[in-house]
């Protein structure tokens, strides 16, 4: 089936932000740093990475970057095949709480395999000041 939906379907354009809040919305139920319902709150796609064998080395080096707190570097990392697995990492903007959450799903493209919350994290204050300062005016309400 992969075999198919990579080399006989029609190219698929990278979902905007309806479609990435309807995502989202599914795959989050509740706010990592609150608890609560997301109505009120915001997120913003940080990053994302193809997972294959041939992008192992960048899936690494954002992971790298991730964990480091650089995010304006790896908010470089953009990449995105509609047949194609992927793991993306976003963050969410809590209007009950200071910290931003970051929230790794991974993307799956095989019809049996369901997209899943690899991990979430409510972050310090300062890697919460400089998401928003990253960010700015670019937050999607859910």
């Amino acid at each position: 089936m992969h075999w198919i939906l990579r080399h006989l379907a029609p190219p698929l354009r990278k979902p905007g932000p309806q479609e990435q809040r309807s995502i989202v919305r599914t795959l989050f139920h509740t706010c990592p740093a609150c608890g609560k319902d997301l109505a009120g709150h915001a997120f913003w796609r940080l990053a994302s990475v193809i997972l294959d064998s041939a992008n192992r080395r960048l899936g690494q080096e954002l992971g790298k970057l991730i964990s480091e707190r650089q995010f304006g570097r790896a908010a470089q990392f953009q990449e995105w095949k509609g047949n194609e697995n992927e793991r993306e990492y976003y963050v969410v903007h809590c209007p009950n709480q200071r910290p931003i959450s970051l929230v790794t799903v991974v993307s799956k493209t095989d019809l049996w395999s369901d997209d899943y919350v690899e991990s979430t994290e409510v972050l310090d204050l300062e890697s919460s000041r400089e998401l928003l300062s990253l960010v700015g005016n670019r937050w999607h309400s859910f």
